[in-house]
C-alpha cells in the first residue's frame, strides 16, 4: 500500500481516538507502560523530529541522522495536558503536525533520489515506510488492543 496513504490513515485513526477521554487516554495501557495519550505524544515528537530534522536534509547522497531515541522519548511527560480542554488542543497540534509532515515528504516523493539514514542507503518511500508506517501500525495496534480490553471489561493488564 502506497506509504502516504499509511501515513493518511494515521489521521483518520487518531480523530477515532479522541473522543475516548481525558481519563482512559491518560491510563497506562499496562504496568509501567505509557497511556495511550503518551504513545499518541511520542508518535508526534517524532513526526516533529523528522519534520524539522530531517525532511530539509533530504536528497540526492545526503546523510540524514536520527537522535537518540532516549532524548525524545524522554520529553513525552512535558506534552501531558492538565485537563481537557489541553488535551483537545494537543490532539489539534498532533494532527497539524502529521499533515505538514504528509506535505512535505509528499512534495520529496515527487523526486527519485537516494540518501542515507547513517550508513543506510534508502529511498523516500522506503524511509517512510520503515521509520513511520510501520512504527505508527505498532503503536496503534498497542492502543487498540488496550482499548479493546478496556471496553470488554478486561482492565489494564
Amino acid at each position: 500500500m502506497n506509504e502516504l496513504v499509511l501515513m493518511e490513515a494515521y489521521l483518520d485513526w487518531l480523530q477515532g481516538i479522541e473522543p475516548y477521554g481525558y481519563h482512559l487516554l491518560l491510563t497506562p495501557i499496562s504496568e509501567q507502560k505509557w497511556s495511550p495519550f503518551h504513545i499518541i505524544c511520542h508518535i508526534w515528537l517524532w513526526d516533529t523530529y523528522v519534520l524539522t530534522h530531517m525532511v530539509p536534509q533530504m536528497r540526492q547522497n545526503a546523510v540524514v541522522i536520527f537522535v537518540d531515541h532516549h532524548i525524545i522519548n524522554s520529553q513525552v511527560s512535558y506534552f501531558i495536558p492538565e485537563h481537557v480542554e489541553g488535551m483537545k488542543r494537543r490532539f489539534r497540534q498532533f494532527r497539524e503536525t502529521r499533515q505538514e509532515l504528509l506535505r512535505e515528504l509528499e512534495s520529496k516523493c515527487r523526486d527519485a533520489f537516494t540518501f542515507y539514514v547513517g550508513k543506510k542507503e534508502t529511498k523516500i518511500r522506503d524511509f517512510i515506510s520503515t521509520y513511520i508506517t510501520i512504527h505508527d501500525r505498532h503503536h496503534m495496534g498497542q492502543i487498540n488492543a488496550f482499548l479493546f480490553r478496556m471496553s470488554s471489561g478486561e482492565g489494564v493488564s
